[in-house]
């Protein structure tokens, strides 16, 4: 592996494991909405355990506007917003395909590919049309990655406070 292959999946290395952190900290935060007590933790593990960063990010939204309130509530929703913000490229980063990087007008690249398959369903008055993409690809710089990492970051960071805050003291969360 070459130093420019070396500092593309480094980074890659880096922001799976955020994006790891960011589904632990939000299915943390989701199971404590449902058994406020984090010793309860196979509870909620049975039910979302499994589920998806969407399915949980779209449970604690809608826990938050029952449970929660104040400014908590407040914080609780704009933190939800940032990371459906990101999760919309976090299935591309960690289910691409990812090519080797290069130099593109002096600028260091990487090609992602996504082969999953999307089925379009097109209607007119006369018949219907079914047709189906399996690729299309997106073109990352390292800066573009770096700055993926520093908003995960942030937004772990925040998570953290508040799962640290409702582990502390649940009633400043929840009624």
């Amino acid at each position: 592996m070459n130093e420019n292959e070396i500092k593309f999946y480094s980074h890659l290395g880096k922001l799976s494991t955020s994006f790891s952190k960011l589904e632990y900290l939000i299915r943390e935060i989701t199971g404590l909405h449902i058994v406020k007590d984090s010793y309860e933790g196979m509870v909620y593990l049975s039910i979302i355990g499994r589920n998806s960063l969407e399915k949980n990010t779209s449970l604690l939204k809608e826990l938050t506007h029952i449970r929660s309130f104040g400014d908590k509530q407040q914080k609780l929703l704009k933190l939800i917003g940032d990371v459906n913000n990101i999760r919309k490229v976090r299935n591309l980063f960690i289910h691409g395909l990812w090519e080797t990087p290069t130099f593109e007008d002096g600028e260091l690249i990487i090609i992602c590919n996504d082969k999953s398959f999307q089925l379009k369903k097109e209607l007119n008055e006369f018949s219907q049309k079914l047709s189906y993409r399996t690729n299309s690809a997106q073109k990352f710089n390292l800066t573009t990655i770096q700055k993926h990492i520093k908003q995960l970051d942030k937004i772990n960071r925040n998570l953290d406070i508040v799962l640290k805050e409702i582990i502390k003291d649940p009633r400043e969360y929840f009624d």
